[in-house]
């Protein structure tokens, strides 16, 4: 894997905002995070593994509860600056919301394997990889390796991560643009 520029990274995922003190951290680390946690970070332009719908067939793609699923996941996903795939195919990002507030104000968001949309426990990025770390003793390990590189984090388990509140919900705003497109609109 090459090497990550921090510069081109903050223009294409987080649209020329700076990256969280976290996340550049990281970034600097971005190979290491990968063998750690298979947590992938891409300063690629053409990135956009959440967008991918070719396992469906076109006949698939043409079924109006399909076809709206799609348009309500790109409606939801336009309001995300996405910043990592994790394995089994689920991306990561920040949840810039309909008023599409700064990253640094924003919480962190899953989109799975299965289209859902989830916020991320935890008000960082290392926190929200935490989150996923349900090994106690990987939980520490990692936590202390995020500690050896500046990164501060209090939680002493995935219990203790703080939950983001959030008024815009994105699995609420993708079940509104769902209904509204399964309608005809």
């Amino acid at each position: 894997m090459s090497e990550i520029s921090a510069r081109k990274f903050c223009a294409v995922r987080l649209k020329g905002q700076a990256a969280p003190h976290d996340l550049a951290i990281l970034l600097n680390h971005a190979e290491e995070l990968r063998e750690r946690t298979g947590v992938l970070l891409s300063d690629s332009e053409n990135w956009a593994p959440w967008a991918d719908t070719s396992y469906l067939s076109e006949a698939e793609r043409k079924q109006p509860d399909i076809a709206a699923n799609i348009r309500a996941i790109d409606g939801v996903c336009a309001k995300i600056a996405f910043i990592a795939a994790l394995e089994d195919s689920e991306h990561m990002g920040y949840w810039l919301g309909p008023n599409n507030r700064a990253v640094a104000d924003s919480p962190l968001v899953v989109l799975d394997n299965e289209g859902q949309f989830h916020f991320c426990c935890g008000t960082t990025f290392a926190e929200a990889i935490l989150e996923r770390i349900y090994d106690q003793e990987f939980f520490d390990e990692l936590k202390d390796w995020f500690k050896s590189l500046g990164i501060s984090v209090s939680a002493l388990s995935v219990d203790n991560l703080q939950e983001p509140t959030d008024d815009l919900d994105p699995a609420d705003i993708h079940t509104e643009l769902y209904e509204r497109y399964i309608g005809g609109e």
